[in-house]
């Protein structure tokens, strides 16, 4: 592509020259166009050597064909680019004709009908492990824990997010330290070939940045009024190239954007999560706070003119647009409360399902499986549908009933259809309901005022439910409590987002809201003004207990056209709509249910004909100026954006503000595009790095923070940013002398802090060990490899096993059985409890095994249960994980100077008794120096220790350097020490 628009030198049609010559945008025909970067494959590329790249450049349909991590095979034009009068120099780029991908990433491998056959049948062989096992690498010679080690980290353990939101990773990473010429590098390219993707590198950091909104900024789009973190991080996966942005990609979102004067519906392909030093909150008169990075751009309104505006440079008294009339979303999926359902629940079919029971029938097990191929497990049935290419919204109107456990009928609920009834109720949970219990026992109760109102809801619920609640009178006027027991009721509560004993100011509106049409959204927010609002002197009210609920319904409001300010007095949030276009437009759109109150608010619309607030202002019938009443810096954090397709903006908060995620600046388009490395672009799958002990600090940085926190921040150029790097690491390193000296301690032969070492699940001392029975059978293995090299056909060939990983890591996902979690208990106390001895004696003791070790195991048991397909854990997965580990501890963990398992001496850099001997060191120069109240020589130093204790002087002397090194003590003048105060 040109750097710039060439203009005829003389007109086409009359042939003159001279004129001036303009480029008419809207009669003029656009490409898409996009600019990537190939390289060679690592493992290809020649020792010494870097890998070699060239720009190629996509246009028409072949744009977004491909993302980081592909392989692919492009066909096209090379061609010469870059020279300009001031410099010859010219630069090489390839014009694609059309690419082809290769190798695709782990979700986007098909596994057909005939493959999961295939994989199920292999998994039947009760010997499927040692298959698999044999199948990594089987021309290498030994190394079976190695090999069942890359086998464990292909598959992975389970990842599991906890209701705090803590993620607990279930990717195992892998550590080879050896030798040289003991095959490391090849053990790494065999794991390399077999997983679903996989990059292999030396490790590199990334790049990222962005200009976003907060987390907890809420969103209006087709996942509902939803805050920026939930749409953000439901939806990131892998790192892509698209529109010359290196982004995090995500199923299509719907949004609402500002163009040409109206609110559009819009949509985003593009996700973000990254890091901010700071923040700007910008309120504003309408209560609502907004909250984004400074460099991000907010429409404004100044001099009667729409502007782009940084939100670091807003003052107080600017005006900044909102919307006031929001489109109706679709969907991004279609919808059903079944949805909300653990899978477990229990699905009654109608009689009349006919040609679906049929089809189910063919796909499921033999029917002896229940008794009635009318009833089926919730989540069973939504997986025999994806085979049938249907969802629970296509059988919604065929499903009779829905229990917990196998009740069938006598238990059984009826799932409503998202109707006005149903909005009705959920207003009335929001407003008065409250769900109590847990587990399989819940009650939802709602405390009301008068008989008549108990009475609708218990009527409600009956209608919609097919339960019937009980009505209790609290007398002395007090009220009524409507009561429901049900625990399928409570589950879908709890998918609302309502919690067990919070009610309503624990609640969050549901997520389908946007998408309603207007008649259904009025009278789910009509349900809310009845029982909680009414009409004051000047502006009508509706009080809730929840800042979030409040956000949410004042947004909900712009549907139809009404502005609401959010007061907040006394820890609850009242909105306000007190503007006339705003109150008549809730007049003729939402209401009261009152007869009564429709005539004050009538009486009030009137009397506020010609009020217009000076903190609002009329741009058009879809946006107003909103008055900006403070602005301020707080903080870093993370942050969060979206790429809006065409139109670059969405509503945040009620506001409009532009969205952009860059951090280089190309020189010649002047895009901005993001550059990911090794460890973003094996995102979902394995990072393979060789020589790990040669990476630079900077890099280990990253490693460092990828492998624990599975994301890589960085910050260049000014630039803050986070990516995801969700990846196993499997790595290899050489000893720091070339050959491991056995007489040292692990942390002693590598070159590696402890900080990552720590962070390996499982660690392998590969030495070249001189053996002349081992030797013999090893150049045995070799010869008959360089000649009969068929004879080390895999068990399993590398296409099959990809899929076996793919389809393992997919589909299954097994839990600890009581048995194996025995087990691993009290190897765990066990192994812990061997360092009671030296804790009573009150000095330094070892510590054999810590959490960090625990979670391994777990992860490696998970991973071996896998390995076979399995939904549970035994304890033959338990005591393989065990196995592994009491080798990985008594191998790499190993206190060498006293031979006691010492974790601490990977965790810490250093062993217990080196640890013991600093506390010694500490104490006597403490002691000396209160004595004397100078410093300590180093010789007095060494002296006091070595007449206490059986050490050497230059074992002290060591230890003085370290504590020196560690900023514990330092030297006041040659060779005298004090403690750091």
């Amino acid at each position: 592509m040109g750097e710039r628009v060439e203009k005829p030198s003389i007109c086409p049609v009359c042939g003159e020259g001279g004129g001036r010559f303009l480029l008419v945008g809207d009669k003029s025909e656009y490409v898409d166009w996009q600019k990537i970067v190939v390289q060679e494959k690592p493992e290809d590329v020649p020792g010494g050597q870097m890998p070699r790249s060239i720009e190629v450049q996509l246009r028409g349909d072949i744009v977004d064909s491909v993302r980081p991590g592909d392989r692919v095979s492009i066909a096209g034009v090379v061609k010469l680019s870059g020279a300009s009068e001031r410099s010859p120099l010219y630069e090489l780029y390839i014009d694609a004709n059309s690419v082809r991908v290769s190798e695709r990433a782990l979700e986007e491998v098909s596994i057909t009908r005939e493959d999961e056959e295939m994989i199920r049948e292999i998994a039947r062989d009760p010997w499927v492990k040692e298959r698999i096992i044999a199948s990594i690498a089987p021309s290498i010679y030994g190394y079976w824990d190695l090999k069942e080690a890359i086998a464990l980290l292909l598959f992975g353990g389970v990842p599991k997010i906890l209701p705090d939101g803590t993620r607990i990773r279930g990717d195992i990473h892998v550590l080879f330290i050896g030798d040289p010429g003991v095959a490391k590098s090849q053990l790494l390219q065999a794991a390399a070939r077999i997983a679903p993707r996989s990059v292999f590198t030396t490790g590199k950091g990334s790049t990222a940045a962005g200009l976003c909104v907060s987390g907890d900024t809420l969103v209006y789009s087709g996942d509902g009024v939803e805050n920026a973190r939930s749409i953000v991080e439901s939806r990131t996966s892998n790192v892509a190239i698209a529109s010359g942005l290196m982004v995090t990609i995500a199923e299509p979102l719907i949004l609402a954007s500002y163009t040409d004067g109206s609110l559009v519906r819009s949509r985003a392909h593009n996700t973000y999560a990254l890091v901010a030093d700071s923040i700007v909150k910008v309120e504003t008169s309408l209560g609502h706070e907004l909250k984004v990075t400074p460099e991000t751009r907010v429409l404004s309104f100044r001099y009667g003119v729409l502007e782009w505006v940084k939100a670091s440079e807003l003052r107080e008294g600017d005006y900044i647009v909102a919307a006031r009339r929001l489109p109706q979303l679709l969907p991004t999926s279609k919808f059903t409360l079944l949805d909300l359902l653990p899978g477990n629940s229990l699905v009654e079919l109608k009689e009349d399902l006919g040609g679906i029971v049929a089809l189910i029938k063919h796909v499921n097990r033999p029917p002896k499986a229940l008794p009635s191929r009318r009833f089926f497990k919730l989540g069973e049935l939504r997986r025999l549908l994806n085979i049938l290419g249907l969802d629970l919204g296509d059988v919604e109107v065929f499903i009779e009933k829905v229990s917990r456990g196998g009740r069938g009928v006598r238990t059984g609920v009826r799932i409503p259809v998202v109707g006005e009834g149903l909005l009705e109720f959920l207003a009335y949970m929001y407003t008065l309901g409250r769900l109590v219990g847990g587990g399989r026992v819940y009650k939802v109760k709602f405390k009301v005022k008068s008989r008549e109102l108990a009475d609708t809801i218990a009527l409600r619920v009956e209608e919609l439910f097919t339960i019937k609640p009980t009505v209790k009178s609290l007398g002395d006027g007090r009220g009524y409590i409507v009561e429901v027991k049900s625990g399928i009721l409570g589950d879908l509560l709890l998918g609302l987002g309502i919690k067990p004993s919070g009610g309503a100011y624990a609640a969050k509106i549901p997520s389908f809201t946007a998408m309603l049409p207007e008649p259904l959204l009025s009278a789910f927010i009509r349900t809310f003004f009845d029982v909680r609002g009414g009409v004051r002197r000047g502006y009508v009210y509706l009080t809730v207990g929840s800042e979030l609920l409040a956000r949410q319904l004042s947004l909900l409001l712009r549907r139809f056209g009404v502005i609401a300010t959010l007061v907040r007095r006394g820890g609850k949030v009242e909105l306000r709509v007190s503007d006339y276009i705003s109150l008549k437009a809730f007049k003729d759109n939402v209401g009261f249910s009152s007869v009564e109150r429709m005539r004050a608010l009538e009486a009030l619309v009137e009397g506020r004909r010609h009020f217009r607030p000076p903190w609002l202002l009329d741009i058009s019938d879809n946006i107003v100026a909103v008055k900006v009443t403070g602005v301020s810096f707080e903080p870093g954090g993370i942050v969060y954006d979206v790429t809006v397709d065409g139109v670059h903006n969405f509503v945040a908060e009620g506001f409009i503000v532009h969205n952009t995620a860059a951090v280089v600046r190309d020189p010649k388009t002047n895009e901005f595009y993001l550059e990911a490395g090794a460890l973003v672009l094996a995102d979902g799958g394995v990072a393979v790095i060789d020589e790990l002990d040669k990476m630079e600090k900077s890099d280990r940085v990253a490693i460092h923070e990828a492998m624990e926190q599975q994301y890589i921040s960085i910050s260049k150029a000014g630039i803050v940013a986070r990516l995801n790097a969700r990846t196993s690491i499997l790595a290899a390193g050489n000893p720091k002398l070339g050959v491991y000296d056995p007489q040292k301690s692990f942390i002693d032969n590598v070159n590696l802090p402890p900080t990552i070492l720590s962070r390996f699940d499982l660690m392998f001392v590969v030495r070249d060990i001189i053996s002349v029975e081992r030797d013999r059978r090893l150049v045995s293995h070799i010869l008959e490899a360089h000649s009969v090299s068929e004879r080390f056909k895999p068990e399993i060939s590398p296409d099959i096993l990809k899929k076996y990983v793919i389809y393992a890591r997919r589909y299954v996902r097994p839990r600890l059985t009581p048995q194996a979690r025995k087990l691993i208990e009290e190897f765990f106390v066990e192994m812990r409890s061997s360092a009671l001895s030296y804790q009573a004696q009150g000095s330094q003791a070892p510590i054999p095994i810590t959490a960090r070790q625990l979670e391994a195991i777990i992860r490696l048991a998970e991973a071996h249960a896998r390995m076979a397909l399995r939904d549970e854990v035994l304890e033959e997965d338990a005591e393989a994980a065990i196995r592994l580990m009491s080798s990985y501890l008594q191998s790499v963990g190993l206190d060498v100077e006293s031979g006691v398992v010492d974790v601490g001496t990977i965790m810490t850099g250093a062993g217990f008794t080196t640890r013991r001997l600093m506390s010694v060191v500490v104490d006597t120069i403490k002691k000396r120096s209160s004595e004397t109240g100078k410093c300590v020589k180093l010789q007095d130093i060494v002296g006091d220790v070595t007449s206490r204790y059986k050490v050497e002087d230059s074992k002290v002397k060591d230890v003085v350097k370290r504590l020196h090194q560690q900023g514990v003590i330092m030297e006041v003048r040659h060779e005298c020490f004090s403690l750091v105060e």
